[in-house]
């Protein structure tokens, strides 16, 4: 079947469709791309079990390789004094490099960084070897912990 009758059998819509589907694909081969990504962040995920028992988080980051920018909104429940909050490189229980800091304010925080494209590209295609850790000022070495989804 040629592309015009194909066209005409499955409409102009339809065509237009299965063109615009394609183009994601073409995106990811081409390292680049953009999605959300999520991180629980539970005290049990700390290497060593040693988190801030009852406390919990979680981050949501909204990644565009193409325009290297990391946004992410941190919520944060039953942690005081929260210390700082940092983006790894590692998968689960491994203590991975730093890659950066997530700066926040209170229990909650929203931000964007410019990052290297590639690295985000990275992320977004591996997404369960990087992680968040917050720390406390008990804890300093962790309080809470999660890897990204």
């Amino acid at each position: 079947m040629n592309v015009q009758r194909f066209a005409r059998s499955i409409g102009i819509a339809g065509a237009a469709a299965i063109a615009l589907a394609s183009v994601p694909t073409a995106l990811w081969a081409a390292g680049g791309g953009y999605g959300v990504k999520e991180a629980k962040l539970e005290a049990f995920k700390v290497p060593g079990g040693a988190g801030a028992k009852g406390a919990s988080g979680r981050v949501i980051a909204e990644i565009d390789a193409d325009e290297g920018e990391f946004c992410y909104s941190i919520t944060l429940d039953k942690l005081d004094d929260v210390g700082v909050i940092t983006f790894h490189k590692g998968a689960a229980d491994v203590s991975g490099e730093t890659l950066f800091e997530m700066k926040v304010t209170g229990d909650n925080a929203d931000a964007c960084l410019n990052r290297n494209k590639a690295e985000l590209a990275d992320i977004l295609a591996h997404p369960s070897g990087y992680y968040v850790l917050v720390t406390s000022k008990a804890l300093p070495d962790g309080a809470l912990r999660g890897q990204l989804e």
